[in-house]
């Protein structure tokens, strides 16, 4: 899954109420989130985690390991940047205004997640 689609489907998770976590998923190192209704999720492999008080498991896995929350949300923003650069150069070269304006929306979107990410950094 492109890394754009991934920062879209977080940002969308975290305006309803999802948190992210400083755990990384095991397969991609994706910061896991924290669904409203509990479950631990990851946005790019669309795999569900179970937890208990020592260790997160992907169903039937072995433990994931646990990164610094601060590590796991520098890589997250340095991805988002990234995602918006290459919006900003998309836009450019696009003379559609509709497309145009769904990329400004993930424009917006991206944004919005870097604003979540550096409000959990401090």
């Amino acid at each position: 899954m492109p890394d754009e689609e991934v920062t879209r489907r977080m940002g969308q998770l975290l305006r309803k109420g999802a948190a992210i976590l400083d755990i990384a998923c095991q397969k991609c190192n994706t910061p896991l989130l924290r669904l409203p209704e509990g479950t631990l999720y990851c946005a790019k492999c669309n795999v569900r985690y179970t937890e208990d008080k020592e260790k997160v498991t992907v169903e039937s896995e072995d433990t994931v390991p646990a990164l610094p929350m601060k590590e796991v949300l520098m890589k997250l923003a340095d991805k988002i940047l990234v995602s918006i650069d290459s919006l900003c150069q998309s836009m450019r070269k696009q003379p559609h205004l509709e497309e145009i304006r769904t990329f400004a929306a993930i424009a917006k979107d991206l944004v919005e997640t870097l604003r979540v990410i550096h409000s959990l950094w401090e």
